[in-house]
């Protein structure tokens, strides 16, 4: 049974090193010494599974050597007692044969290798962003950032840059928390490290692909790559920059941004393919997704007069008013049929795009469109609209509730292709 556990735990140990690829995500964790390498500077997930494996085959190597200090201790201690000799014997076998398979492993690793290291390909390097460091030498800790930092944590006083210029060009320093005030210095990208001085705050400012949501002042600029539904930016929007991989030569791939004049992607809005300071819109909320490379074709946005894709019958013109069917993309709002215009009870919207309605026709100018008047976005089917934004136009009653007389609101309609809402 003992030569089970043991030849059990080695070939977990043996198949732990088989997966560790994984993912490098910070988890901005400190480790003891182990093995005479500080790992508190490997704040991943493989440097974290690193220091287990090399915790695991200590503990390992101890426990073997335990048992066989016992297993001889008993044999020596047994004679006369044939049934506990051969015991004795038995554990012996198992610890020692459990000790070669271990100092085997680890000969094998090393040597393939090289060093007391996993391999290279478990130790990523991170991803782009800055690391914050207190102390020097092997003593130091690290901390690591992928965005801006609104509060320096206390006793670190430098910082290095992670990444390329191409991905990171600078970061401003404020000498007040949550970036108050202005940026006192600049530290542009050389891959070296500086001293951070009085710094509170640090903004990044990134040069990768996303979107920019710029101020007139230095430092006053949001990156973005995903959508954000309090978005606050003080004092004024200026600019938004589309930046998008230089390998992109149409229109598909690209970064879109909607601005939005009330948190939740509600209110007025504006949809922004490239880069503009024709900013109509102050933001409260900001969504961003990229358009897709391969949309499907074949696939079919419907929107309905009644709730659960059904068609309403007009009693006034005594038929059904029927449903609209939009095959593939409008990358432009049109209207929708008369009939259907504040009219709209229920939408179907195909996996892959983006549906948006607008209460009233906007001021379209090829990459930048807007309107003050109600727009939302659906990224999926929506069996009733009565209980959306879109769908109540009735204003308020007295208390601050939807009013009894609320109408549907859409009258045109846009529909993109997009990847996977960011």
């Amino acid at each position: 049974m003992t030569k089970r556990i043991i030849t059990s735990f080695i070939l977990s140990l043996l198949l732990l090193t088989i997966v560790l690829p994984v993912s490098a995500k910070d988890l901005e964790v400190d480790y003891p010494e182990m093995g005479g390498e500080d790992v508190a500077t490997s704040t991943t997930i493989s440097g974290y599974i690193d220091y287990l494996y090399r915790f695991a085959i200590t503990v390992a190597a101890i426990a073997g050597f335990v048992i066989l200090l016992y297993a001889g201790f008993r044999y020596l201690t047994s004679a006369g007692n044939p049934v506990a000799m051969k015991d004795a014997v038995s554990k012996i076998t198992s610890a020692t044969i459990g000790l070669i398979l271990l100092l085997g492993i680890h000969l094998v690793i090393t040597t393939l290798w090289g060093g007391d290291n996993l391999p290279e390909i478990n130790k990523p390097e991170p991803v782009s962003g800055i690391y914050l460091q207190a102390g020097t030498g092997e003593e130091a800790n690290k901390l690591h950032y992928q965005s801006s930092v609104s509060v320096v944590p206390e006793k670190f006083d430098t910082l290095q840059f992670v990444g390329p210029k191409e991905e990171i060009y600078s970061v401003f320093l404020y000498d007040q928390k949550n970036f108050q005030g202005t940026p006192t210095k600049e530290i542009k990208n050389d891959g070296g490290t500086h001293s951070l001085g009085n710094a509170q705050s640090l903004k990044i400012k990134f040069n990768k692909p996303g979107v920019y949501v710029k101020g007139k002042n230095l430092g006053e600029e949001v990156f973005l790559t995903h959508s954000v539904s309090d978005f606050t930016f003080t004092p004024q929007v200026e600019e938004v920059v589309i930046k998008n991989r230089e390998d992109e030569t149409t229109d598909m791939g690209k970064y879109y941004s909607v601005l939005h004049t009330q948190d939740l992607f509600l209110g007025g809005c504006q949809i922004i393919s490239a880069t503009t300071s024709d900013i109509q819109i102050q933001p409260h909320s900001v969504t961003v997704f990229r358009r897709n490379n391969f949309p499907n074709q074949e696939a079919q946005t419907i929107i309905y007069s009644a709730p659960n894709y059904q068609n309403a019958y007009s009693a006034a013109e005594d038929e059904t008013i029927e449903e609209k069917t939009y095959p593939g993309e409008e990358p432009q709002p049109v209207a929708v049929p008369d009939r259907l215009a504040q009219n709209i009870k229920s939408v179907k919207v195909p996996p892959g795009y983006a549906v948006i309605l607008f209460e009233e026709k906007p001021v379209d100018n090829g990459s930048n469109i807007y309107t003050e008047k109600k727009c939302q976005i659906f990224y999926e089917s929506n069996p009733n609209l009565d209980k959306e934004y879109i769908g109540n136009c009735g204003g308020e009653g007295f208390t601050g509730l939807p009013s009894f007389s609320q109408i549907p609101c859409a009258t045109y309609i846009m529909i993109l292709a997009i990847e996977t809402l960011v």
